[in-house]
């Protein structure tokens, strides 16, 4: 796990996450948060877990044992042989009194009755007759081979709030990770945007990226070979369907087994899959999104420049006839044809300008990521 990973926890997605944990906690819900496989295997799962758990002065980790979970309760919680007695049955244990408005943390990596304590919880918390703040929560964490969106549909979440990890790094996440990066942060915002935007939801994939890519745009679909190879995923590369639809706070049903693998996630509103499953077209929409956030204002703004300076040279009858070609204002095109045809007589090195501007604006126009060469250009007249 890289150091990014591992300080996943102080991200404003993950904190938000836990803000709203806390918050049913608050109301006195116990919470189910589903976490992917790959949250469970990296660790992150457990951290966020622990986050959780600090937040409150009065909680306990349920204690591992081949028991049943009354009785494990009473053991975390260090009950006596007196209260084992009497409460170590289902419905007894929600009123043993020791543990009113504690929160019991368990998961189902550890514990394989998680099914079984989903399906009775609920109905022992609403036949209590406890104040929300005096109900017991449990804190249960759980992955797609304990639980199952049927099974989570059928709680009563009136008891037991629900939560996933689907969609809680975002794009400001990312973002904020390539700032602090201590390799990504050196670089100009163009190629911090497409660090931020081929990796998306993966920082440990952000820490490669950050680490070996070049800045060069030819280099960087073999650096997603090297990474898949790093990672040593040789199987079958994940493709994510077109039709596949964007659910805000789980993955839909075609998407379940892909995030499971953490081969997906939602990011940026939308469905993504990791870098290492980008297909080398994925890889050139990916460039394209991130040339076009930085490049197009500076497209826009030297258009703007342009367009002023021939104003100050060329006839208003020929500016007005150009402008209401574009609507109002004259495409960077049109003003390249203007001094290429010399229509309006500027200086040459402002024509290669405008052509080299027009090539850039008409790339992104058509979907197509900036070349080495044009990026060569801009930044030598822009400082990203």
């Amino acid at each position: 796990m890289s150091q990014l990973a591992r300080g996943i926890v102080d991200l404003p997605g993950v904190r938000n996450r836990v803000t709203a944990v806390l918050d049913d906690l608050d109301a006195g819900k116990s919470v189910v948060f589903v976490f992917a496989d790959s949250a469970v295997e990296s660790g992150v799962a457990d951290d966020v877990l622990r986050e959780i758990q600090g937040a409150a002065a009065h909680t306990e980790w349920c204690l591992e044992a081949d028991k049943e979970f009354p009785v494990r309760v009473l053991e975390s919680f260090e009950g006596s042989s007196g209260d084992i007695t009497r409460y170590s049955a289902w419905d007894q244990i929600v009123g043993w009194p020791t543990w009113y408005g504690e929160w019991l943390f368990l998961t189902s990596w550890e514990h394989n009755d998680i099914p079984t304590i989903l399906e009775r919880w609920p109905a022992q918390l609403k036949v209590s007759g406890l104040s929300p703040e005096d109900r017991p929560r449990l804190v249960i964490g759980a992955t797609l081979d304990a639980v199952t969106p049927a099974m989570l549909d059928r709680i009563d979440t009136a008891e037991v709030a629900v939560q996933w990890w689907w969609g809680t790094v975002g794009r400001l996440d990312t973002e904020l990770c390539v700032a602090v990066h201590e390799h990504a942060k050196r670089r100009d915002s163009l190629d911090q945007a497409v660090l931020a935007e081929l990796a998306c939801w993966d920082v440990d994939a952000l820490d490669f990226l950050s680490r070996w890519w070049d800045g060069s745009t030819d280099t960087v679909v073999p650096l997603i070979a090297e990474l898949r190879r790093h990672r040593e995923e040789d199987g079958d590369v994940f493709t994510l369907a077109s039709a596949s639809r964007s659910h805000q706070f789980r993955p839909p049903k075609e998407l379940l087994e892909g995030w499971r693998q953490g081969r997906i996630e939602r990011w940026g509103g939308a469905p993504r899959v990791g870098p290492v499953d980008c297909s080398e077209a994925e890889v050139k929409r990916r460039l394209w999104i991130a040339h076009s956030r930085i490049l197009m204002p500076v497209v826009d703004d030297e258009r703007a420049k342009f367009e002023d300076k021939f104003n100050s040279i060329a006839t208003v009858e020929m500016m007005d006839r150009n402008r209401e070609k574009g609507g109002g204002l004259i495409e960077i095109g049109i003003l390249k044809d203007l001094a290429v045809r010399k229509l309006v007589r500027v200086p040459r090195e402002d024509e290669e300008t405008l052509r080299q501007l027009t090539s850039l604006r008409n790339r992104l126009a058509h979907c197509d990521p900036a070349t080495d060469e044009l990026i060569s250009f801009v930044r030598k007249r822009h400082e990203f």
